[in-house]
This record gives C-alpha cells, sequence and structure tokens, in this order.
C-alpha cells in the first residue's frame, strides 16, 4: 500500500512502472497529481482520490491493468484525457457530481466497464471528450440523472452514446425499524448519513405500525 505523507503534490511519473502496490490511498493535504504519476502501475487493484485533488492528471492510472476500484474524491472537477485508459479490469466508476469534464479517451479500451453512474445534475451538465468510452464493454450502460436525460443526450460526444444512456431509476432500498410518527425525522436522518441528496420514492408499511421499507432515488 502507498501512503503518502509530508508532500503536497505527487510529480510527474513518481510511480509509474511500480509493480509492486495493490493500494494507493491519497489523503486530503496532497493537492495535485503529475502526468503519469500511477502509469503502468501492473498491480494495482485500488485507488481513493483525496478531498483536495481538483484534476486527475493525463494518463495518470494508464494500463493499471487490475485496478478494479476508484473512490474519486468530490473536489475532482476534471478528469483528464487518457487518464485511465486501458484499466480493462474496472467494471463500474462513478463520477461525482462537481466533475465538469472527463477528457478525451479517458476510460478508452477499458473493456469491462459496464457501469458508470454520472451525479451531475446541474444545468451544466459534464463535458465529455472524444472517445471518452470508446472500446468499453458491450453492456455499458451509462447512468445519468432523470431530469437531465435530453440534455446529455443531445450534448455533443454523449450523443454517440444515447443507446448506452439510461436514467437513474434503481432505487438504493434501506430497511429499519422506528415509531410511526418518526417517520420523516427518520427519512432525513438516513439521507444525511448517506450524505446524499435524496428524494423519498415510496414508503411501504410492512406487517405492523413500526416496519417501514423506504427506497430512495437520488434526487
Amino acid at each position: 500500500e502507498i501512503f503518502l505523507v509530508k508532500i503536497n503534490s505527487i510529480s510527474n511519473g513518481a510511480f509509474k512502472n511500480n509493480n509492486e502496490t495493490k493500494t494507493v490511498f491519497i489523503p486530503s493535504y496532497i493537492n495535485s497529481i503529475g502526468l503519469n504519476a500511477f502509469e503502468n502501475c501492473g498491480n494495482l487493484e485500488k485507488i481513493n482520490i483525496g478531498a483536495n485533488i481538483n484534476y486527475i492528471s493525463r494518463e495518470t492510472f494508464k494500463n493499471c491493468i487490475n485496478l478494479n476500484s476508484v473512490e474519486i474524491g468530490s473536489s475532482v472537477l476534471t478528469i483528464g484525457p487518457n487518464a485511465f485508459e486501458n484499466c480493462v479490469s474496472l467494471n463500474k466508476i462513478i463520477i461525482p457530481k462537481n466533475i465538469i469534464q472527463i477528457g478525451e479517451n479517458a476510460f478508452s479500451n477499458c473493456n469491462n466497464l459496464s457501469n458508470v453512474i454520472i451525479l451531475n445534475d446541474s444545468h451544466n451538465i459534464t463535458m465529455l471528450g472524444n472517445n471518452a468510452f470508446s472500446g468499453c464493454s458491450q453492456n455499458l450502460k451509462i447512468q445519468i440523472p432523470k431530469r437531465r436525460y435530453i440534455d446529455y443526450c443531445t450534448a455533443i460526444n454523449w450523443n454517440d452514446y444515447g443507446s448506452n444512456i439510461v436514467t437513474d431509476v434503481e432505487f438504493e432500498e434501506i430497511n429499519f425499524t422506528f415509531l410511526a410518527e418518526e417517520f420523516e425525522a427518520e427519512v432525513k436522518k438516513q439521507a444525511q448519513e448517506a450524505e446524499k441528496e435524496m428524494m423519498v420514492v415510496s414508503a411501504i408499511a410492512e406487517k405492523g405500525d413500526e416496519e417501514y421499507e423506504i427506497r430512495f432515488c437520488n434526487g
């Protein structure tokens, strides 16, 4: 594992061709990652990008063929060109709501990538570079906020993936027990603990008055 301490940036190519590392945790005091910083780290499996990174540079994780888990911090604004190219073990990626641009070929040839979740539901939708998802799984689904469906489907480069775009209709189901009069407060509490902006889609009373099934969706 790599835990970075007492520095505030990662230089260009700093860990390139390192085949010993499996996990990288980039803490919040790191504020920049250089070009090709982790390129060709053949055994890298998991990365957690810290809260103060704004830009994932060009080819940062290119050819990390065993990378299967990526957590992108909420402050990231841009995923650079070819950043995750040829990450063939990656099957799911969540793009945080603050990301304004995904560069060209960012996820190209990630041939197992089948689930992309876009959280940006603002009027200024996330911009997409050329061939950002070219060569991904034939079963690729790009999940976008329902109210931005038309915006994404008609936007430049996004329209190349019109048949892959779906809305966020899948619900997260949470079961818990509480008194009926505490229903509204408990729903808000659960949403806050999950750190998501949610709206209640349905509330179904099960047997008895104290057990409910709550279904949330990003709203």
